[in-house]
């Protein structure tokens, strides 16, 4: 992968956009930044953009359906997950929660922001945007977060983490590619959050409670409600 850094920028997925409209950038192309200084979230929430921590966009070209691309969601947090492993003890416990960010020790260390654009020749690109707290813990969110340096007691170098995670996310798109989704749902419910326990479902009309089934092979969030199976695509979810 081609990596394009930078000390300081608004936001990495706002610059893939930007060199996407203007055909300066190729497919499989990383944009990182050591600081964001207008990082945000799913549903525009911000992202706290601390130096010391990994701010990045992996873009991809895509010819298949945008429901099928969303899935770059559960292999980028299954790199995040596997690249955190490499540098934790055994004793934490890495978790991914439905649909886009996976948890240290039950508390938020990354979220993954995917969007897409399709450029003046109609080709469909997906940015794949990834923060991940690594050695600054941000306190403006509205969730408790944690960073990883806290949980291995020393600082985490970010050019290692970084490569590590890219070597992870090659492996792990491979998987999908090669051998199906199948087995990227299966290491995603192997790690799931609170899986079979009780969740709250937040939906633009209305919010309800209900049994976290799994994920659907589609990558929707599988919840059981008055013994019927629900199928989520788009929500907030709270345990």
């Amino acid at each position: 992968m081609a990596v394009l850094e930078f000390e300081s920028i608004d936001s990495t997925n706002e610059e893939a956009k930007r060199r996407i409209n203007r055909g300066e950038i190729f497919d499989n192309t990383v944009i990182k930044a050591d600081i964001q200084l207008s990082g945000k979230g799913k549903r525009e929430n911000k992202w706290a953009s601390d130096s010391g921590n990994l701010f990045c966009s992996i873009v991809k070209k895509v010819d298949v359906s945008l429901s099928e691309a969303a899935k770059y969601s559960f292999v980028t947090a299954i790199s995040v997950g596997e690249t955190i492993k490499e540098f934790v003890n055994d004793k934490a416990e890495v978790k991914y929660k439905w649909p886009n960010d996976v948890l240290l020790n039950k508390k938020k260390v990354s979220g993954i922001l995917l969007e897409s654009l399709k450029d003046i020749n109609g080709s469909i690109w997906i940015i794949i945007g990834t923060g991940v707290n690594i050695n600054n813990t941000p306190q403006n969110l509205d969730i408790e977060p944690v960073n990883i340096s806290m949980s291995c007691g020393e600082r985490v170098a970010v050019t290692e983490f970084f490569d590590k995670f890219l070597i992870n996310f090659n492996n792990q798109e491979n998987v999908w590619k090669n051998q199906g989704f199948s087995c990227i749902r299966s290491a995603w419910l192997n790690g799931a959050y609170n899986l079979g326990k009780e969740i709250t479902v937040n939906l633009p009309d209305k919010t309800f409670k209900g049994t976290f089934e799994g994920i659907s092979q589609n990558g929707e969030l599988e919840v059981i409600v008055d013994d019927k199976k629900l199928l989520i695509s788009s929500g907030e979810v709270f345990f």
